[in-house]
């Protein structure tokens, strides 16, 4: 019997690979075409927040999401609402989305305190 790993014959590419052409969920080829894509959009400060403030449930605090987007990257902000959806999906959010949000925002070192 043949070895199975000389019958099919597969492509080094994993996660850990050292291949530069493979895009992995951290990659920075992936940032920048997140980025290159939101800034291809345009979108006005005021919808962005409204999104925001849409997807976490938190409505009442649109102005202070229109705050944050304007003093803030919005290619930031998309990556840390995809990881509280995520985690909300799965389950992981103890508290709230709007506070999971932005303690991923806190931790990344992203200023989330505005005077107004």
């Amino acid at each position: 019997m043949e070895h199975i790993g000389k019958t099919i014959q597969l492509k080094k590419k994993t996660v850990n690979s050292k291949v530069k052409s493979l895009l992995t969920v951290n990659s920075n080829s992936t940032s920048a075409k997140i980025d290159q894509f939101l800034e291809e959009l345009n979108l006005e400060p005021e919808y962005f927040a409204e999104e925001l403030a849409r997807k976490l449930g938190d409505i009442v605090s649109l102005t202070y999401y229109i705050l944050l987007v304007k003093n803030s990257n919005q290619s930031i902000l998309f990556k840390a609402l995809s990881f509280t959806l995520d985690a909300d999906r799965r389950g992981a959010i103890k508290t709230s989305k709007p506070i999971y949000f932005l303690a991923i925002l806190k931790k990344w070192g992203i200023r989330t305190k505005f005077k107004s």
